[in-house]
């Protein structure tokens, strides 16, 4: 369920809105999925400081290998990752206008809203139907 969101623009990288969209601590699970974007050992250290537990995938550099702990997390922590990005390839195949047709901040704002608003009720029905059977 989407519950959170930002709009920025299109220039500024995912990674600057990261600590405005997270609370001051951790509501319930404290893990945090991201990727490895968005590695950095400040981030890591201001994270864990509000309480929370980074999962950064982890990025070999050139002419360095990842260590074996490291090429043992990946997997784990790109499958649950890869489970968050199928929110957003659900959303680019059942609901396909991908150009926003609108002008102004205001106007984006809100259809970026209804969007993620149409995206949780569709998840809530799934949800719900799946328990009923």
């Amino acid at each position: 369920m989407i519950d959170q969101w930002k709009m920025t623009a299109v220039n500024v990288h995912d990674r600057r809105m990261l600590e405005s969209v997270l609370a001051a601590k951790p509501a319930g699970d404290s893990q945090l999925w991201v990727d490895s974007g968005y590695r950095s050992q400040e981030l890591v250290k201001a994270l864990r400081e509000r309480g929370y537990k980074p999962r950064i995938v982890f990025k070999a550099q050139r002419g360095t290998k990842l260590n074996a702990r490291q090429v043992q997390l990946n997997p784990a922590y790109s499958l649950s990752r890869a489970r968050v990005e199928h929110v957003f390839g659900s959303m680019h195949n059942d609901m396909p206008e991908s150009v926003m047709r609108c002008v102004g901040k205001v106007r984006a704002q809100s259809w970026v809203g209804l969007r993620n608003l149409c995206y949780n009720i569709k998840r809530y029905c799934y949800l719900a139907t799946v328990a009923e059977v």
